[in-house]
């Protein structure tokens, strides 16, 4: 009998972060499948609030197959930065790699997604925009995970982050005009 060993890591930074003091944001994720047969997937959806004018956030999904049959490794990062007031340096970052390294018959998917929107200065998140972000960022880790665990397509999984994307700008399209 011959034995494989697997192994998950996902790194990420809190799902709102706030304030000039802090360093630039990164969201990681990577998944490592080198079992037979078994599927493995990670996600991660993140909201980065910049204040300070430096917008350097980075963002990605890394999936490995490696030295097995039949698996399946999928990973992936969203991340949706709201940039507050007037942007000095714009250099954020998006990856996705999905590698199959000495696998036969495997399947490797990774997906990165970064949206980069301005809200005006001085803009404040309310109680209730907070818990929405909270709110999306939980559905957003929940439909990466089902997509994944179904070994969903490229294309479905694009369709999915679209969907996702076209609700992180909605989000950001009210936190604008959010007086409270």
């Amino acid at each position: 009998m011959h034995l494989r060993r697997s192994a998950t890591v996902v790194l990420t930074v809190p799902a709102l972060l706030v304030g000039a003091a802090l360093p630039a944001a990164a969201a990681e994720v990577v998944v490592v499948n080198s079992t037979d047969g078994r599927t493995l997937g990670a996600a991660d959806a993140e909201v980065v609030f910049v204040r300070d004018g430096r917008v350097d956030s980075t963002n990605s999904a890394q999936a490995l197959g490696k030295n097995c049959t039949g698996c399946r490794t999928g990973a992936m990062a969203l991340q949706l930065v709201l940039v507050a007031g007037r942007t000095d340096s714009l250099t954020p970052s998006n990856s996705a790699i999905a590698v199959n390294e000495k696998c036969s018959g495997c399947y490797t998917i990774a997906q990165a997604r970064q949206v980069v929107l301005t809200v005006p200065a001085g803009s404040q998140l309310s109680r209730r925009g907070k818990e929405r972000l909270a709110k999306l960022d939980r559905r957003a880790d929940r439909t990466v995970a089902e997509l994944l665990k179904a070994q969903a397509t490229a294309a479905q999984v694009d369709a999915a982050a679209d969907r996702l994307e076209e609700e992180l700008r909605a989000l950001a399209d009210e936190l604008r005009h959010d007086e409270s």
